[in-house]
């Protein structure tokens, strides 16, 4: 299971993609599940993986089934992940990416540069029975460091997780790591959820490893519908650029759905103040 990703390790792969789906029984130990995955962090930009499953003839009343979809692109950014469990089935669909960010800053101050990282994260609960549960999970990871004559210099990592539950409120969401966030900003509109991140770049010529992760798990008789989708979107200032280990990412940034425009260009308070809540972290 895709339940987090990471970055940052000195001898990991700095650049791919994951896709996990799998939809398992409960009720019975020697029904075996169906699981279609790729290995952690294929060097590849894209991945989709998707699993059906039923049962048939074990005396269960209404027949196991369940399904999960999971799939990740590097050149649009994107994520998305689905499950769908009856009775006595746990379903997960989850997916990720990692790349390695090198910053190139021209004129770069002696403190910091500060970026705009952008996160759309929309999903759907289905009805819940009283056996059932279901929970999202939305993960951000950040490492940086700078390569130099003497070795490399670490400033540090930095952490998002969002997680959802059957009760469908606003998420409870936590950061983490020593330094890298100057503030956040979480915003919902009906099932979307808008996180408005800027981050501090160290140096003139730094490099983030980026990781970015998408999972949705069902039990017993529940469904969720993250497929559409889970986004990355940087916006730098003038006289800073970067490239990536892939080559691929974000060079065909997804065009956002009409409800994501409408956030963009008018605004939370455009749809309507009694819909929206905020929760911000500002830099201490």
């Amino acid at each position: 299971m895709i339940a987090s990703c990471w970055a940052g390790t000195a001898n990991a792969q700095s650049w791919g993609v994951a896709t996990h789906a799998q939809t398992t029984p409960l009720c019975c130990a020697e029904l075996p599940g169906v699981v279609d995955t790729t290995q952690a962090y294929l060097p590849i930009a894209r991945s989709t993986s998707r699993v059906t499953y039923k049962s048939k003839g074990f005396g269960i009343p209404n027949d196991p089934t369940g399904s999960a979809f999971a799939s990740a692109a590097l050149a649009r950014g994107t994520l998305a992940a689905s499950a769908a469990s009856s009775d006595y089935v746990e379903s997960t669909g989850g997916a990720a990416l990692l790349d390695r960010l090198q910053f190139k800053i021209e004129a770069a101050p002696e403190t910091s540069t500060t970026v705009r990282m952008q996160f759309f994260y929309h999903g759907v609960f289905g009805p819940l029975t009283q056996s059932g549960s279901l929970q999202s999970y939305f993960n951000v990871n950040i490492f940086q460091a700078t390569n130099g004559p003497f070795g490399t210099t670490y400033h540090g990592s930095a952490g998002l997780g969002i997680t959802r539950s059957h009760d469908n409120s606003f998420p409870d969401w936590s950061t983490h790591g020593e330094s890298g966030w100057k503030s956040i900003s979480i915003e919902r509109s009906g099932n979307t959820f808008f996180i408005d991140a800027m981050y501090d770049l160290v140096g003139p010529s730094p490099y983030v490893d980026m990781g970015v992760s998408l999972t949705a798990l069902t039990r017993h008789e529940s469904s969720a519908d993250f497929s559409n989708t889970a986004s990355i979107r940087l916006f730098l200032p003038q006289g800073v650029s970067f490239t990536s280990a892939s080559g691929a990412f974000l060079a065909a940034s997804a065009v956002p759905e009409p409800a994501i425009w409408a956030l963009m260009i008018g605004g939370f308070g455009a749809i309507g103040l009694a819909a929206r809540r905020r929760r911000v972290l500002a830099a201490a």
